[in-house]
């Protein structure tokens, strides 16, 4: 799970992100494999998000678009912006 960390500049500005722990790794690859070939039939991901809204955001994306890149015979990715009665 992802751990929030809190920046602080100049004792007033404050800036909170996710460490998402670093990149997948080959026995986190093998488990989505194994899933992934069980699928009964193609999967569109989409991502209402925009990579300039926050680091979480950014993330989403870029996880979705590396997953179907990966998996392009059985995933589909569509990213669209986020609406505004979504925030």
């Amino acid at each position: 799970m992802p751990q929030l960390q809190t920046t602080t500049y100049n004792d007033h500005m404050t800036e909170q992100t996710y460490d998402f722990q670093g990149p997948m790794t080959d026995e986190k690859w093998a488990i989505i494999d194994q899933y992934l070939a069980n699928l009964p039939r193609p999967v569109r991901l989409v991502v209402w998000a925009s990579e300039r809204n926050s680091c979480t955001e950014g993330d989403a994306v870029y996880l979705a678009q590396t997953l179907a890149e990966r998996y392009d015979h059985i995933l589909q990715f569509r990213n669209r912006p986020r609406r505004a009665n979504y925030s």
